[in-house]
């Protein structure tokens, strides 16, 4: 996933958003420095955790995102899902 880097982003803080290293950040978009700047675009490889609810379970939340149910993983408190971007 594409993500466009807002006023107040540093590589450190996308990395624990996307749960993910600031080394493979890094890595993956080329960059030789941890500087970035507002409006850079990175690709980012990771995931995020999202709430379950509304939904009941993971084939319904998959359908209502329009998310491959391979790209997502039951959380172990059964509360919420990790998401791969």
């Amino acid at each position: 996933m594409i993500i466009r880097l807002s006023k107040h982003d540093t590589l450190q803080s996308v990395a624990q958003r996307y749960h993910t290293t600031v080394q493979s950040l890094m890595q993956t978009n080329g960059l030789a420095s941890d500087a970035v700047y507002e409006g850079m675009r990175v690709l980012v490889h990771g995931y995020v955790v999202l709430p379950l609810a509304p939904y009941r379970n993971v084939d319904e939340f998959c359908t209502a995102y329009c998310v491959d149910t391979a790209a997502v993983q039951l959380a172990q408190n059964g509360l919420s899902v990790r998401v791969r971007v």
